[in-house]
């Protein structure tokens, strides 16, 4: 979700940083009775729609209730839990990167039907673990557990490189494209995307 379209789901500035729109208010609610940082009644939950524009953060600040996380588009997002105040002996920042992180792209384009695509996924000095690709029809169809052990595959090629690694789609025919793809890093699955005639013919 880009910023110009905060205007089309009418987003707002978030308080804490970047835009937000609450998309769903549960109609029930709780009641505490112990003694909490909460007060009175609150709603049973919530759902909204954030956007960061990078560099954009949200500063440190401590959350109250269970938060869930749904990543739907753009770069990495990296989440940093303070760990400090579950573990009083021990002082960790632990740091997670979810879905994004190994959003593939298309390397070339190509002219027409029948010549080789390539999509690349990024991977930071890879590969010294596992790294597949998926196909999805929706069915999930593993194309690859790993590029580097090698395959007897008319269809699909692929390869280990500096910073990624590639899945390469030969002879190109319509039944490629208008499905998803996804990469799989060691146990990462990044989000399935799919891959139309846009995304790889030139012109």
């Amino acid at each position: 979700m880009k910023s110009e379209n905060c205007g089309t789901v009418q987003m707002v500035h978030h308080p804490e940083t970047g835009y937000f729109k609450e998309v769903w208010r549960g109609e029930r609610h709780v009641t505490f009775t112990q003694e909490t940082t909460h007060d009175g009644k609150r709603d049973v939950g919530s759902s909204i729609y954030s956007l960061l524009i990078n560099p954009n953060f949200i500063s440190w600040h401590q959350v109250r209730s269970d938060e869930i996380y749904n990543w739907h588009a753009g770069g990495t997002l990296k989440i940093c839990v303070d760990m400090k105040q579950l573990l009083a002996l021990l002082i960790l920042i632990n740091c997670h990167l979810i879905q994004g992180v190994l959003e593939w792209t298309v390397a070339g384009k190509v002219t027409d039907y029948g010549q080789n695509v390539t999509l690349f996924c990024h991977v930071p000095n890879c590969c010294p673990k596992d790294a597949g690709w998926d196909r999805w029809t929706p069915v999930q169809q593993t194309l690859f557990i790993d590029v580097k052990t090698g395959h007897n595959n008319k269809k699909y090629d692929g390869k280990a490189e500096k910073d990624g690694y590639t899945l390469v789609i030969q002879n190109l025919t319509k039944e490629d494209l208008n499905v998803s793809y996804s990469c799989l890093y060691d146990v990462t699955l990044g989000p399935s995307k799919f891959l139309f005639e846009a995304d790889v013919f030139t012109g």
